[in-house]
């Protein structure tokens, strides 16, 4: 079956970048207040075949195991690992965890998309179907039984794929593709002692910018370059270091400067007021946009969890 196909289902809100959420307490549960009352007696008189509640919307604990077929599938096929041993056991444990959030996700989108009156109509689904089913419909059958899809829960799988990408296009509309830029110089060192020795050396003693940064950055990606890192929109340097790289100077260098990837010396080398940002760089800074509003769909909803480790 075209892998276009496993994409979907659990695997396609990894195109959205959803799925990128690490094992472990979900971002914002811990500042949400406790559960009410009416949410223990919900929770408490829930049917079994509910693995969430969203908004007071169920997650079918079929469609939930169905979607953790899928991912686990397609997990193993590309690592190769074992769901019985050990490893295979800890990596299951975190699949279920992250599917459920992936459709809860799902869901939030879908809801979010009412509210803002998105529509995909019947065409456009249809359009989809039949270009995923492509010439081996026979193929496509298997791949839906197996999977626990029917022909009409598949269709609204793919509805909700579309509904999540018109969404997703909603929210970032307002990011134009012509930012103010700096085009900077850096050099990365591991401790604040050998940062505060080189910036002696560039005020004092003479030594050039890029000279340091070939000899001594730990930045792998421009050393070799003499630390330059072309130009750079907001959204894309360490929060610290943007701070101060947006507030210089041409021919100005600032620090030591913290972050987790280390002590950053920084050059500005000139600036852009609204330059042409790189297709793969505006991706990045709409899908970061577009994982900030979901963040705020999660705080805001009421979600009830049923699925046991």
């Amino acid at each position: 079956m075209p892998r276009n196909i496993v994409l979907l289902g659990a695997m396609g809100l990894l195109l959205l970048g959803i799925g990128c959420r690490p094992a472990g307490p979900v971002a914002g549960d811990a500042d949400r207040p406790g559960p009410t009352l009416a949410a223990v007696a919900a929770e408490a008189t829930v049917p079994q075949n509910v693995a969430a509640l969203v908004n007071g919307e169920g997650i079918a604990m079929a469609r939930y195991e169905a979607e953790l077929r899928i991912a686990l599938a397609t997990y193993t096929a590309g690592t190769g690992l074992d769901p019985s041993s050990p490893e295979g056991q800890a990596t299951l444990k975190a699949l279920r965890q992250q599917v459920l959030e992936w459709m809860i996700d799902r869901v939030l989108i879908n809801q979010a998309a009412a509210r803002a009156g998105i529509v995909i109509d019947e065409a456009r689904v249809d359009g989809e179907v039949e270009r995923i089913r492509g010439d081996n419909p026979d193929g496509f059958a298997d791949w839906l039984q197996r999977n626990g899809f029917t022909e009409e829960s598949f269709r609204e799988q793919v509805r909700s794929d579309l509904l999540g990408a018109a969404m997703r296009e909603r929210v970032t509309a307002g990011i134009s593709s012509r930012l103010e830029q700096v085009h900077l110089r850096q050099i990365v060192v591991a401790n604040e002692a050998e940062a505060r020795g080189l910036i002696e050396k560039l005020r004092t003693g003479g030594a050039r910018f890029e000279d340091l940064a070939r000899a001594h950055s730990i930045d792998e990606g421009s050393r070799e370059s003499g630390g330059d890192l072309g130009f750079v929109p907001r959204g894309i340097l360490p929060e610290s270091v943007e701070r101060v790289a947006f507030g210089l100077e041409p021919g100005e260098v600032a620090g030591p400067i913290h972050s987790a990837l280390g002590w950053h010396l920084i050059q500005l080398v000139e600036r852009d007021a609204a330059r042409e940002v790189p297709p793969e760089i505006l991706e990045t800074l709409r899908q970061e946009a577009f994982m900030r509003w979901l963040e705020q769909e999660r705080e805001r909803a009421q979600v009830l969890r049923y699925v046991m480790e």
